[in-house]
Formats: C-alpha cells, structure tokens, sequence
C-alpha cells in the first residue's frame, strides 16, 4: 500500500487539479461500481486506474479485471476523502474567479470539471460513461451527484442567467444530448488559463482577451466623414460611460476602404482597448458562425467585466442568417437579434455587404454607417509606413495612394510581398511594388501605374491653368464645405481640364472617379442610362470627385436629336446630375453643341484658354528641369514665348516626350524649337508667309 501512496503522492504533485477530480472519479465509481466499470474498455480500465491512483494487476479475465477495479477504487476513497488538497494553479485561478465575480462553490466545481475533462483522459472517459448522453434534467441530476450537490443547485448555476453564462465564462446549450465537451463549453482559452500562474484578476482576464487592435490612423485620416466620425465617437463614449445594453454600430463598404482602421481609431481616440473577435478556434481551426456567435457573446461579457473596451466583430456579413442559409451552420434569427440587443459592451460591426441583411437586424444597429474608400492621403501614410525609407517619391507615392483599385488591404499585401527581394534596398522594393502593382491592375482591366522610373514628366501645376474663373477660391471653398459643386469645364485639347480635375480630388483628399463617355455607351438599349446610374451611385457611395470626360457625347442639344436614345441618354444624364450632391466635373471641347437645359444645371462654367506670356515662360522653365537645362530668364527667351500663341500644357508634355526619345543631349534652342513646332498645328496659328522664314 506505501507503493500506492508513493504514486499516487507524485501524480497529485504532477497532475494539475489536485485531489479534486480523482475525488469525483471514485464517486462516480461509487455511485454505479461495476456497471461503470463494464462500460470502459480494458484499456480505458487502466488508463482511469492510473488517474485515480490505484494498480491493476495485468493479463486477468474481463470480469475479474472489473472486480478488481471496484475494489481497489473503495480502498482509495477513504483515503483520498481524508487528504486535503493541496496548493495548485487551478484552485488559486479559481480563488481568483470567485473574488472578481462573487461566484458560489458549485460553480466554481462546474468550472473546474469542464476544466479537468481534458486534463485527464481517465477522468474524461469516467465521467463520459457515467453521464452519457441524457436529456437535460438527467444531465443535471448525475452531474449533481458527482459534485455532491443537487440537481436544482446544478441547474440554477447552468440557467441562461446564471453567473457562469451570464459572465460569458461559459455556454451551455440547451436540448443537446451529446458528449460532455458540447454540453458544457468554456470561453476559448479559459481552459488552458486555469492551469497558469496569474499574479491577479486582470492577469488573468488579460490572458483571456484576445490581442487589442492597435490604431495605425487617426480620426484627422477621415476628414471625409468628419461628420459620422464625430457622432461615432459621441455615440461610443457614451456608452462606453453608461450601463445599457445593446450598443451596436455597424460600418459597411467595399473591402479594403479603411473599416476597421477606422474603428481601431475611434478607440484609441476614447483611449479604450479594441478587441476583436477571431474567426477560429483555439486550434486554429475556422469556426462555424453559429459558434463564432458564441464566441461573440462570451467576449462582450468578458470585456464588460474587464472594463474599458469595445468589441469589433469582423467579417460580420456571415453571422446573418437568410433564406437560404444552412440552418446548421448559421445562427438562428433569434440568436442574433438577443446577441445585438443583450450584449452589455459596444459592439463595432464590420461588413464589405448589407443588402443580404434582414430589415430585422439592421433596426437593432445604433447606427449604420457607410465607410467611404480611405483619402489618399491616409492611403499613403499606411503605404509608406510599410516601406523602407526614401522607397517612393512623393509623385509615386501619390499615384499609388490615389489608384482606386489599390485599396489600403492590397497595398499593404503588396508592400510585404515586396520586401521579399533577397537584397531587400530601397530600389529593390521599389521595382517589386511596381511589378505587383502592374500585374494585380492588368488583372482587373485597369491602365497599369505610370513608369516613374522613366523619362521625369511634367506636375500638375494649377498656375499654368489659364481660366475665366479663378480655381484657388474654388478649390478652398470646396476643401472647407459638405456642399457639392457641378463644374463644366470646356476649352481647347491640353488646355489642363483633366489635369484640373486630378489636382482639384487630390488637394480637397478625395478618391476621384474618372470615366470617359465612350466607356459608358452601350449599343444596348437601356443600358447608358443603366451606367450613368451605377456611376453616380458609385460616386455618392464612396464620396469621390466625379469626373466625366467627353461629357458632350450626353449633353448634346436635344433639339437636334436624330433618335430617341440620345434625349433619354441626355435626360438620364441631367436627372442624375440633379439629384447628386457631391463634385460633379464635365470636360468637353464643343461647348457650343451642348444642351441649354444642360449648362444652366452647372453651379461652374470655367473656360480653359492657352497660355498667358508669364504662364508659357513659367512651362518653359518647368520643362528646363525636366530636361536638366539651365533656366534662364532673359530677353530672347521672352521674344521666344511671345510667339508661341496657343501653348498648352498638353502641348509641352509631348513635346518633353519627343525630346527625350530622339535627343541625347537637348539645349534649351532645341526646345524652343520644338515648342514652336506644336504651336504651327494650331487651327488659327499664324504661318510665315512667301519666303519669310
């Protein structure tokens, strides 16, 4: 018997849990003897032998192996009732549990059982065939018996408002007959917790919570919602600060436009931890939403009583269950509409879709509010923050940001993808992003990024922008105002409309949405007009500059109209315009042909005329640094520009292009004459006359 003593003694001191679950084991063997024992296998006979502490002789008959089983299990009990517990991991975090949450002994003994099942597999297999699978008042009743209580104490402590469940400690489906680990689910991560060391509650309760979601923005990145953002931030704090249930906030969009940056900001604005709720289990295995539901409640019960904390559900559009949904697998429209109206912390929604979602649910959200694509500004920072330094200019870094199809999700991807070169410098990562980014936009049917590795081009500069209209006032008043603006730009090829457009979404940090006429014409009836429609709705949904170039392809007189299509065309065009409360631009070069209905519609008529005497030495000198030349501003230069009548912006582009294909070495002379080449295929250029050269 001292053999037993010894190891039992060394498997209490090497096993977690204590005499604790070897005290239910013999009860249990009490309560039923040799019909629990003739329900294990042999080999589960041993192994529960050596979980309880007592030895089996080996190689014996069936039944005399089950006749010793019960009996060396009556001689440990006595001995195991006399002994006290001694110190270990389990009941220390148990104390803990008890001191934060005011638990009762049973259920601290329920929690600790859950704990030990896969602690010990004698243990679990005992309890497994003691229990069974048995409809709930069973259940509760022979579980009663092993943790020596009753079964109305055990049902109490399982009850959908008890302390166990209600403190998201743990599940308890209801109406289940399956095997223990179903019938009774700890939080994730709760089970392995118990068996460390934790130097307090919070200790504890900080292993328990997942990994808060640190900010990479702030609330300035989302000047584009400066509104929603400002009520978002009001909304939380007060019921960060309050005790009602059931706050909920729903952020909808396309991927990748800054979602849940936008919700690691407002918490770090209100200096409250965000914790987000993963999508797998422990085991790195992906959940079922009904689980994750689960999983969902459980963690706001948590973090209410942690304190201080907002909840971010991502990829939410799953856990809604439909028509058509596998009844399995998602969670019943009861489930969630209790989760969204019961959970006791703010809870952020995050989903790339909505119209999937039952009018049920949404009305249960505080608020539902749509998450325009991030500015490029803010897509810049995030990108150039993954970068090594100096990688992008500041041109590169603006295209890159401004790309619309380059969302802040595939940015980021492709910037770690790029730091796979083997030398890993700046140029490295520089020509990988490039490779990236062209193949992912070529996929997608998009006009791959400009080479900026290239021959350097022209910036857009709004001084050699000559118009009827000054730009600046314009352009600060839209930056600074939640008005929209209708904007007809007309004037001669390369004059800079486009141009403006592009500087005007950039300065006021705006996505701009570009789309020629010929891209939306369609040789099906109704479809124009169905293409007008999805490009407002496009515009107003993700809050963009829209710039329609070609516009008099749609705004032609109707007066001289040959077929019908072309009035609804134009017709659709001025409804949408009308009912737009966003920066809608036009560009056209025939302004006489448009519809007068149309230009009364435009808040902006803004002409665009050749350049100024200033405005073309200004180009000059801008096309002097490109080319590498010494600016000089003297009077032959001056004489130079004063016959250059018609210049354009556009003009000196494919000039610089010109030059830097055929020239090696290009003096200012050589530029001069080109400039003056362009301006002879004016339609009203003046040409030299007999033998005058």
């Amino acid at each position: 018997m001292a053999g037993t003593d010894s190891f039992y003694s060394w498997r209490q001191e090497s096993t977690p849990g204590g005499t604790r679950p070897v005290r239910w084991g013999l009860r249990m063997l009490a309560l039923q003897g040799r019909a629990l024992a003739a329900a294990l296998s042999p080999s589960e006979r041993y192994a529960t032998a050596e979980f309880l502490g007592i030895e089996l002789p080996p190689s014996i008959k069936d039944g005399e192996l089950i006749d010793a089983m019960v009996t060396a299990a009556g001689k440990r009990r006595d001995a195991v009732v006399a002994e006290p517990d001694r110190p270990c991991a389990l009941q220390e975090n148990l104390n803990l549990l008890q001191r934060k949450l005011d638990l009762s002994p049973i259920d601290l003994d329920v929690i600790a059982f859950r704990a030990l099942l896969r602690v010990h597999d004698g243990f679990e297999e005992l309890a497994g065939a003691y229990i069974k699978l048995c409809p709930d008042y069973v259940f509760y009743s022979r579980l009663a018996a092993v943790l020596d209580s009753s079964p109305d104490a055990i049902a109490h402590a399982l009850h959908r408002r008890g302390k166990l469940v209600g403190t998201g400690l743990m599940d308890v489906p209801i109406g289940i007959a399956g095997p223990l680990a179903a019938r009774l689910t700890l939080y994730r991560g709760l089970e392995s917790s118990l068996f460390l060391h934790h130097r307090s509650t919070d200790a504890l309760f900080g292993a328990l919570l997942p990994p808060s979601r640190k900010a990479r923005l702030d609330l300035e990145d989302y000047r584009h919602l400066i509104d929603e953002v400002r009520l978002l931030r009001s909304y939380l704090g007060r019921a960060l600060r309050s005790e009602e249930l059931g706050g909920n906030v729903l952020l909808y969009g396309d991927p990748g436009s800054g979602k849940t940056e936008l919700a690691a900001a407002l918490a770090a604005s209100l200096q409250c931890a965000l914790y987000p709720v993963s999508s797998r289990n422990e085991y790195g295995r992906q959940t079922t939403p009904r689980d994750r539901l689960t999983l969902i409640g459980q963690t706001q019960k948590l973090v209410h009583l942690a304190g201080n904390g907002v909840v971010l559900v991502d990829e939410a559009e799953d856990l809604f269950p439909t028509v058509w949904s596998d009844p399995e697998k998602i969670p019943t429209k009861i489930a969630v509409n209790e989760c969204l109206e019961t959970n006791p912390t703010p809870t952020i929604w995050i989903s790339n879709r909505v119209k999937h979602i039952d009018e049920a649910f949404l009305r249960r959200f505080d608020l539902v509010i749509h998450v325009a694509p991030l500015p490029a500004k803010a897509k810049g920072v995030l990108l150039n923050s993954e970068l090594p330094a100096a990688t992008l200019e500041d041109a590169e870094l603006r295209a890159y940001a401004s790309c619309r199809q380059l969302t802040p999700a595939v940015l980021n991807r492709m910037a770690r993808v790029a730091h796979c070169s083997p030398v890993d410098s700046p140029a490295d990562v520089r020509r990988n992003l490039r490779i990236l980014s062209s193949h992912y936009l070529e996929t997608l049917g998009v006009r791959p990024m400009p080479n900026f590795g290239a021959a350097p081009q022209l910036k857009h500069d709004l001084a050699l922008l000559n118009t009827d209209v000054p730009l600046q006032p314009v352009i600060a008043g839209l930056q600074h105002s939640r008005n929209g603006a209708r904007m007809l730009l007309h004037g001669l090829p390369g004059t800079g409309k486009t141009a403006f457009g592009m500087a005007l979404a950039e300065q006021i940090d705006r996505p701009l949405l570009q789309r020629q006429a010929s891209a939306l014409l369609s040789c099906f009836v109704g479809e124009t007009e169905k293409n007008l429609r999805d490009l407002f709705d496009e515009a107003r949904r993700d809050g963009s500059v829209l710039l329609l170039d070609e516009a008099d392809s749609f705004l032609r007189s109707r007066e001289g109209a040959r077929a019908r299509w072309e009035v609804t065309q134009t017709n659709e065009l001025l409804t949408q315009m009308e009912a737009f409360d966003g920066i809608f631009l036009c560009t056209t070069n025939r302004l006489d042909d448009l519809d007068t209905a149309a230009l009364r519609r435009f808040d902006f008529k803004v002409k665009f005329e050749p350049l100024r005497l200033d405005q073309r030495i200004r180009l000059i000198g801008d096309c002097c640094s490109v080319l590498g030349l010494q600016q000089v501003n003297d009077g032959e230069l001056r004489l130079r520009a004063r016959r250059l009548d018609g210049l354009t912006p556009g003009d000196a582009a494919a000039v610089l292009r010109r030059l830097q294909i055929i020239e090696d070495t290009t003096t200012r002379e050589a530029l001069l004459d080109a400039l003056a080449d362009e301006c002879r295929y004016k339609p009203n250029a003046s040409r030299p006359m007999g033998f005058v050269q």
